[in-house]
């Protein structure tokens, strides 16, 4: 190839084809219409019957005692979280001896109290 000439473009010519050579386009299908209602939304289990088919189905139940949330802490003026590295032997004793209480916080408390007592 010659560097005299620049390179010929190539360009395509559509103007032999007929248009009736295009098939038609199918007509899209119509989709259904929605209801004109949105389905209602079912209430909400009775929290009995909804327990009583759970421990049927094999789980098991959530105890009040066993629920503990910020909301019931922040209640007894809770609003410092302390957080401490143990180890798992002290964390089991911690737990198993905490069951008496309320929630750890208020064994970890009673501790304090009692040793407060004690140094006075």
């Amino acid at each position: 190839m010659s560097h005299d000439h620049p390179p010929r473009r190539v360009g395509l010519d559509f103007s032999g084809i007929a248009n009736a050579a295009v098939p038609d386009r199918p007509k899209p299908i119509q989709a259904e219409k929605p209801p004109s209602k949105p389905p209602a939304i079912p209430s909400r289990p009775d929290p009995g019957v909804a327990a009583t088919v759970a421990v049927r189905a094999g789980f098991t139940p959530r105890t009040p005692e066993a629920k503990v949330d910020g909301r019931k802490l922040r209640a007894k003026g809770r609003t410092k979280q302390l957080n401490i590295k143990v180890t798992p032997e002290l964390h089991a004793e911690m737990i198993e001896r905490a069951q008496g209480f309320d929630s750890v916080a208020d064994y970890l408390e009673h501790l304090v109290h009692m040793d407060r007592d004690r140094n006075r």
